[in-house]
């Protein structure tokens, strides 16, 4: 059970990558801060984490409001007195595929403010803890298109990819302090999410240009994540891990 006694928190863990990051903890005995705007889907996984012999706090969180997120990490303190790990999944999902030039700016702020914004409000709230403590895994999610380009994906990718560069950057500035970040790129993963805004016929076109050709699942996310928040990846930070299939060159 490599994360009992750690405390970790996952954004966006209602649903796909979140969920399965999250019930993974869980069934390695660790305390599990679920935040997600809605709770409602929160409260099953929350029962069978520790049905698995976890802990489960749930916060109902928007990542793009910083005093959510504030409170989210001041609860998570008051529950468990730490915070180990911090999963930065939750990401903007109200997205269809549509060329930059037919985009408005107004639409433009959703994806920034949550995919961007509120990876940042995470990292700056809970740095302090981890700083206190000496110690700190972060792992923030981003997606095999900042590699590969994302057609018609141009504002997500651009937020993913700045999030990817934020992580580098910052690994750099937390070794002295014992927190090591790395960022891991999903490829083609069944979630529903995928699904809704690629379609069937879509999805056969991107799957023929990978080297497995099949879709992955969540699953498979999370026991990378996993691997890079135990202390088996103590020597590795400011790394962006591929789990794509071979979708993406590196």
């Amino acid at each position: 059970m490599r994360f009992k006694g750690k405390v970790a928190i996952v954004t966006g863990s209602s649903t796909g990558i979140g969920e399965a990051i999250a019930l993974a903890f869980g069934q390695e005995a660790g305390s599990v801060v679920l935040a997600a705007r809605s709770l409602e889907k929160l409260r099953s996984h929350a029962e069978k984490i520790k049905g698995s012999g976890g802990r489960a706090l749930l916060v109902k969180t928007d990542i793009s409001r910083l005093s959510d997120v504030e409170e989210m990490v001041k609860k998570a303190v008051q529950e468990f007195g730490r915070i180990d790990i911090l999963v930065n999944n939750a990401a903007y999902t109200e997205i269809s595929l549509k060329p930059f030039h037919e985009t408005k700016p107004q639409e433009w702020d959703g994806e920034i403010n949550t995919t961007l914004r509120g990876t940042l409000n995470c990292c700056w709230v809970v740095l302090p803890q981890m700083m206190k403590q000496n110690y700190g895994r972060i792992i923030n999610i981003t997606t095999a298109g900042v590699k590969t380009g994302s057609q018609y994906l141009s504002l997500y990718g651009a937020s993913k990819a700045a999030v990817a560069q934020f992580t580098k950057s910052l690994a750099m500035e937390m070794v002295p302090f014992g927190i090591l970040v790395n960022a891991v790129a999903p490829g083609m993963i069944r979630t529903g999410a995928l699904d809704r805004v690629f379609g069937e016929d879509l999805l056969k076109t991107h799957l023929a240009t990978q080297g497995v050709g099949r879709l992955g699942n969540a699953e498979e996310v999370a026991r990378v994540v996993l691997f890079l928040a135990s202390d088996e990846a103590g020597y590795v930070t400011g790394q962006h891990w591929s789990v794509c299939g071979g979708l993406s060159p590196q």
